[in-house]
């Protein structure tokens, strides 16, 4: 059986959460149900939607990956300040890792890096079985297989958000362009003196509020 994969992230750039990495495989007499389902880039669906194509991904995908990787690893990475050893490495090291547990006989990553070769090429050093990896700009929107591993990424990153919210209140979207989660990033540090414990520390953001709120 000829088996093709996919791999996607979600929630690369909010200041709060972790961002987390899918890896999806199908078998490629079942892609053409991909289409037919309605499975498309995560960003263009209704988080009910994304629910519901989330449980029908889990039941004809051949294997599942997932990865979660922390406000602490990723700011491990940007804060070491290394050229082209930051989170676009960070995020193929992980991407690696995902490849490497799934039998897939061809694999299409949706690349984050600008530079496509760079990235293959970083990604290729953390791959350790022989498959063919095709990476592309924007594969979530023209590959369904890719737009599964999105849905999936999604969803679970948006169940992991929600824990965060059931902790520790509403905080909006967690994007720094999102003006309540500004606000609460904001009157947390205010009034603790250091961001809450799931904020990308290495994000700009904090110096918005104050030059001194970057040391963590």
């Amino acid at each position: 059986m000829e088996t093709i994969g996919g791999v996607d992230e979600a929630g690369r750039g909010p200041v709060f959460g972790p961002m987390v990495i899918a890896g999806v495989t199908f078998s490629k007499s079942d892609v053409d149900l991909l289409v037919e389902l309605g499975v498309k880039d995560s960003k263009l669906l209704t988080p009910a939607r994304r629910s519901l194509l989330s449980n029908q991904i889990h039941r004809l995908a051949e294997e599942i990956k997932v990865v979660k990787v922390s406000p602490s690893e990723i700011d491990k990475f940007v804060k070491r300040g290394i050229k082209f050893r930051k989170l676009n490495f960070l995020e193929a090291m992980k991407m690696g890792f995902i490849i490497n547990h799934l039998s897939a006989d061809e694999v299409y990553v949706d690349a984050p890096d600008t530079d496509l070769n760079r990235f293959s090429g970083i990604l290729q050093q953390f791959v350790t079985r022989k498959v063919k990896i095709v990476c592309r700009h924007k594969e979530d929107r023209r590959n369904p297989v890719v737009a599964a591993a999105s849905i999936v990424a999604k969803v679970r990153r948006d169940l992991e958000i929600e824990k965060l919210r059931n902790v520790y209140g509403d905080f909006g979207s967690g994007y720094p362009s999102d003006k309540a989660t500004f606000e609460f990033l904001s009157n947390w540090v205010l009034e603790k003196s250091k961001p809450p414990p799931f904020t990308r520390t290495s994000w700009k953001t904090l110096r918005r509020i104050g030059p001194k709120i970057t040391d963590y």
